[in-house]
């Protein structure tokens, strides 16, 4: 792995607006090709932002994930696979870090440790106060007090192997509510928002794009309403005490036809920004899946001699809305569909990797949405869908801590500024250069299961995780 220098990170650019001095932290979108037999047949997506920990700096690429409640780093101590193709954060390198205990005690002889479960993998990890920063260091002049926070960390000596070795990405940024972290001291934003007590508000905002001329980017301390194409309609997150940015679902329709799944009143959407599709809960995600796929038959109208020029996300396939308090969110094929046709037997998760049976019939493709079945027990589930990457790159969204709101409108990108002016948008066209890629997008899943299934002990740094072998996005406790 190439070491990047402080130099060539973008981290953050300080803006003033109406509303103060917003953080930028431009994020990165990584794709990741899944290949079977020397072929990509899909591709794994995140998004991820650089942040600097300690003194002197030590640079990571983390994914600011709102599905989960931690810092969480490799530590220099991990020998796991995960973290030896990773930065490593080394608590003793650093003037201002000190290992620490759960409840922010020092280190003495034995030191805590925690497992905390994601929907893919799990780490165990140990504690560190350190400092933590947001900003563009690479004059070596003074650092901008207002970027950086002490917070307590998670510093991880064994991590799974899924998700963490098949990207770039060295860590996860949690910015979930207080409720999903150990303690408030966990909390990175609320370290933030405590700490700053001056300009901004205590919110953030998230403008996701898959364009590549166009930059994503998290901001902290409020939001651009520049990324906005409407003003912001503002729901309360349900039970927010559980730490998730968790809405009420009122109503899921496709093609305009309200689906029963949700008029019992017991459907909430987590919108997580470490998720790579919309999770269904299942069984419901069959029932999704049947009225949201097409046969390539029926993309005909623009058939070329290659057959791996069809493009699913032109298919004429209905509209999929999800009503939330106040406002229809709507996600049309562009959004939602995997852009290459998949074989109906072709199966893609992310332990058993893609798999196709061998049949002598003719093949047959199907266009297929970028779905995956959520399997989570009550108090978290059953009824939870998770609000990933096609629903957050369609509508900018702010998290508001203080009001413990989500704020939502469509963005300010080019898909939906083309959309609106009823042009074609260029990230969905057909043309030859694009056609020679195969993107289609497998899943990533890092919503933290439930703190209240957390395991914490007092052991010495040499157990060893458990790789389990059924379906990620299934897997119930820590």
């Amino acid at each position: 792995m190439a070491t990047i220098m402080i130099s060539q990170i973008l981290l953050l650019v300080l803006a003033q607006t109406a509303s103060g001095s917003l953080l930028r932290v431009p994020l990165r979108r990584e794709i990741v090709p899944v290949r079977r037999k020397g072929k990509v047949v899909s591709n794994k997506i995140s998004f991820s932002g650089s942040l600097s920990v300690g003194s002197p700096p030590q640079v990571f690429r983390v994914v600011m994930d709102t599905g989960s409640g931690h810092l969480i780093l490799p530590s220099s101590s991990c020998g796991s696979k995960a973290c030896l193709l990773h930065r490593q954060y080394n608590v003793s390198a650093s003037t201002t870090g000190t290992a620490i205990n759960a409840d922010g005690s020092q280190v003495d002889g034995l030191s805590d440790q925690v497992t905390i479960g994601f929907g893919t993998g799990q780490v165990l990890g140990e504690f560190a106060q350190e400092k933590v920063c947001l900003y563009r260091n690479d004059t070596g002049g003074e650092v901008p007090e207002r970027s950086c926070v002490e917070v307590r960390m998670v510093t991880a000596v064994e991590m799974s192997e899924q998700p963490f070795s098949t990207f770039n990405f060295d860590g996860i940024l949690g910015l979930g509510l207080q409720g999903l972290a150990l303690s408030p001291e966990f909390s990175f934003f609320e370290a933030w928002a405590s700490q700053q007590g001056a300009p901004g508000r205590k919110e953030f905002a998230f403008f996701l794009t898959e364009d590549e001329r166009e930059e994503s980017e998290l901001l902290i301390g409020g939001h651009d309403a520049a990324q906005a194409l409407e003003p912001l309609a503002w729901s309360p997150v349900a039970l927010p005490e559980m730490g998730f940015w968790q809405l009420q679902i009122k109503a899921i329709r496709v093609g305009g036809v309200e689906l029963d799944f949700c008029r019992s009143g017991d459907c909430r959407g987590v919108f997580d920004t470490g998720t790579s599709h919309l999770g269904i809960p299942a069984p419901f995600d069959k029932e999704l899946l049947k009225l949201m796929t097409l046969p390539e038959a029926s993309l005909r109208s623009f058939e070329t001699s290659n057959p791996d020029s069809v493009d699913c996300r032109l298919a004429e396939a209905p509209a999929l809305q999800i009503e939330v308090p106040g406002m229809n969110l709507t996600l049309e094929p562009a959004h939602y569909m995997r852009k290459q046709p998949l074989r109906k037997d072709v199966r893609l998760s992310e332990t058993s990797g893609v798999s196709a049976e061998t049949s002598p019939e003719p093949v047959r493709r199907f266009c297929r949405p970028r779905l995956m079945p959520v399997k989570l027990p009550a108090p978290l589930g059953p009824k939870l869908f998770l609000l990933g990457e096609p629903l957050l790159q369609r509508y900018y969204t702010v998290f508001d801590w203080q009001s413990q709101q989500i704020g939502l409108s469509l963005a300010a990108n080019r898909l939906n500024q083309q959309t609106q002016a009823g042009r074609p948008s260029k990230a969905v066209s057909v043309n030859k250069k694009s056609q020679q890629r195969t993107k289609q997008v497998d899943e990533i899943f890092l919503l933290q299961l439930p703190k209240s299934t957390a395991k914490l002990s007092k052991i010495l740094p040499s157990q060893h995780l458990q790789e389990e072998d059924d379906d990620a996005a299934s897997r119930p406790e820590l």
